[in-house]
This record gives C-alpha cells, sequence and structure tokens, in this order.
C-alpha cells in the first residue's frame, strides 16, 4: 500500500470538513437557491422585504441575475452585524447588477 503524502492528505481533509457545513459552503456560498434560507440568514422581518428576497431568487432562476452576483451579495450581507442584512444585500445587487451592465428592476421596500 502506498502512502499518502501530507500535501495530499491536508486537501483531502479540507475537502471533507467542506462538505460538512452544508448547504451554504465554507464561504458562505449559496448552492441551491433557496430562498427561506435567504431569508433566514438576512433576518428578514417584514413582508415587503421577503418579497423582495423572493422576487431576487426567482429572477436569478429565471437568468435575468447571474447567480455568482446573487452570492457575493450574500455573502457581503453575512459579514454585517445587526438586523439590517436585508439592506446590506439589497444595495449591494443593486450597485453589482449596473456594475455588470444589467438593468434589472428590484422591488422596493
Amino acid at each position: 500500500m502506498k502512502k499518502i503524502s501530507r500535501r495530499d492528505f491536508t486537501v483531502c481533509a479540507l475537502g471533507f470538513v467542506v462538505g460538512l457545513f452544508g448547504r451554504r459552503g465554507a464561504f458562505g456560498a449559496i448552492d441551491a437557491l433557496d430562498a427561506a434560507l435567504v431569508k433566514q440568514e438576512l433576518r428578514v422581518k417584514t413582508d415587503a422585504e421577503s418579497a423582495f428576497v423572493d422576487d431576487v431568487v426567482a429572477k436569478t432562476r429565471a437568468g435575468e441575475i447571474p447567480a455568482n452576483i446573487l452570492n457575493a451579495a450574500y455573502r457581503y450581507a453575512l459579514k454585517k452585524e445587526g438586523a439590517r442584512r436585508v439592506y446590506y444585500f439589497a444595495r449591494c445587487l443593486e450597485i453589482l447588477t449596473k456594475r455588470a451592465g444589467l438593468n434589472v428592476k428590484f422591488l422596493k421596500f
């Protein structure tokens, strides 16, 4: 039986640990676009905020918004403290879609 190198062992161990983190992954990416998970993590409180998140996830599934933009805004908002994460998420989405040259209309809340 061949011995495994330390580097290969470390790579395998890290892969296993990353797999344990579940749906969001190690870095907070949204693998399966689950609106309920996004709402929970962003601490959505009002019906307007909930409708906004549902609309954004639906637009991403329809292909109007690239998933990488949604993931970047989501990860940015998760770093913020307090109950206003959804506002950071919305503002970041607006900025990133404008930078990408996309003309997407979001719901206001």
